[in-house]
């Protein structure tokens, strides 16, 4: 409920913004893609009466983005949804998380219908797991995004879209194909 009001009072204040300074929703994306995730903690662990202090955890997951993406002259503003859960075949997932996030950017292009897009942002992080070895939590996060954009035709285009996520619970890398509808 928290997060919808604050999304609802982020739009509305984009929207009266727009109304005097040419700000104006540029595209609206979805990808698909998958994650990585090694996770290093200490943990006291007891195997057999031999005890250890160090557990390393890696995954690979499916990952989804949602993105909303602003234009004010040559600066971009995204608000980016991005979930992912860990591929549980044939056992069930054991390790989902979802992050809202704010992102600043600007756009490069290269070539006529080829664009690169370097974003930084802030946003909220949280992780679950149903494991004892994965770090459980919430926490501000700062991820960094890159997306790589072909123009299909008048209104369409598809990517890559790239994120690193720096974060106090687990660090993840996550890379998809994306498409998108430009206004």
């Amino acid at each position: 409920m928290k997060k919808s009001l604050l999304i609802l009072v982020f739009f509305l204040g984009l929207n009266s913004f727009s109304q005097n300074n040419q700000f104006k929703i540029d595209n609206i994306s979805v990808d698909f893609g998958w994650y990585n995730f090694n996770n290093k903690h200490n943990d006291v662990y007891d195997f057999n009466g031999v005890q250890g202090t160090t557990h390393v955890s890696n995954g690979v997951g499916a990952a989804f983005g949602l993105e909303v993406l602003f234009s004010l002259r040559k600066n971009l503003f995204s608000v980016y949804y991005h979930t992912g859960a860990e591929i549980g075949i044939p056992f069930p997932s054991l390790y989902n998380f979802d992050e809202i996030s704010l992102l600043y950017g600007r756009r490069l292009n290269i070539k006529k219908g080829f664009r690169v897009e370097p974003f930084i942002g802030v946003g909220y992080f949280s992780q679950k797991s149903d494991t004892y070895y994965v770090k459980q939590g919430n926490s501000l996060a700062m991820p960094l995004k890159l997306n790589f954009i072909f123009k299909t035709g008048q209104h369409f285009e598809m990517g890559i879209k790239t994120l690193y996520d720096i974060n106090q619970i687990n660090n993840y890398f996550s890379a998809g194909i994306a498409f998108g509808y430009h206004f």
